[in-house]
């Protein structure tokens, strides 16, 4: 098959199961966030929003960041992934530890003692992230759109049946915590029965440097054009308080629930 066909094929491919990705899962997630809204007040959604202004930096542009570095140089061997998962481990597993420590001094700065457990709960989901870095960029190399979309659609679901269930229970600001627990486990435990990519007790030191070279520059770069989202959380919070966040994220939630189904089928 000649390159323009293949592209050709790789695009049509991409497009479709986008379509079907913003059609099923954009539409079963908003219609578990507007649930959610139903038995969730306004601060519950901001003080979760709140914790996640450090966390994102990871969850997002960390994830991503990883993955990209992977694609570009190519390195899929089983020595190269490897190494990949140790050291993304090492740094999500140090920040977390971090984020874990910190937590009452974050949540006093905002002034919201709430923070603290939710945070250091949040802290320990980046601990999964590792698992899907390699298998997800296998996914992305081999242009396996259906998988990604299929997988992407699973996690949803399987994190929003939990998040409804505590969130009709006794405890329901834990909630959205239930939800990112649930979501980045299935995911993660998908992925790697899908790809058949297993962490191993292998560590290549001269592709670590590179790869984590490679990945920060990427990171910082990413971080510099995302962060104002997170600086806006942080900045309402300051004026307005917790409710006032997490009015302005159902709001933006919302709509860009509204924004993916008509520009994410082709920005992607």
């Amino acid at each position: 098959m000649s390159e323009q066909k293949k592209f050709g094929s790789s695009f049509r491919a991409a497009l479709t199961w986008n379509m079907l990705n913003i059609g099923v899962g954009q539409v079963m997630t908003l219609a578990i966030f507007l649930l959610l809204t139903t038995k969730l007040s306004p601060v519950v959604f901001g003080i979760f929003a709140l914790a996640l202004v450090f966390i994102e930096f990871f969850n997002l542009e960390g994830r991503f960041s990883i993955i990209d570095a992977i694609v570009q140089r190519q390195r899929f061997d089983k020595k190269s992934l490897a190494t990949v998962y140790w050291v993304a481990t090492g740094i999500y597993g140090a920040f977390a530890g971090l984020f874990v420590l910190l937590a009452p001094v974050i949540a006093g700065a905002f002034g919201y003692p709430e923070i603290t457990d939710v945070l250091r709960a949040l802290a320990v989901t980046l601990l999964i992230i590792p698992f899907s870095l390699a298998p997800t960029s296998v996914l992305y190399e081999k242009h396996d759109f259906k998988t990604i979309t299929l997988r992407a659609i699973f996690a949803k679901f399987m994190g929003g049946m939990p998040a409804l269930i505590v969130a009709f229970g006794p405890h329901p600001e834990w909630a959205l915590v239930a939800q990112r627990v649930m979501a980045n486990t299935a995911e993660a435990g998908l992925l790697i029965v899908q790809t058949r990519v297993f962490p191993s007790f292998n560590f290549d030191r001269s592709w670590a440097r590179d790869f984590a070279k490679e990945a920060a520059r990427i990171f910082m770069a990413q971080t510099c054009v995302k962060s104002l989202l997170r600086v806006l959380d942080i900045a309402i919070a300051a004026f307005f308080g917790a409710a006032a966040v997490g009015l302005w994220r159902i709001a933006e939630r919302i709509m860009q629930a509204v924004f993916a189904a008509f520009a994410n089928p082709l920005s992607s």
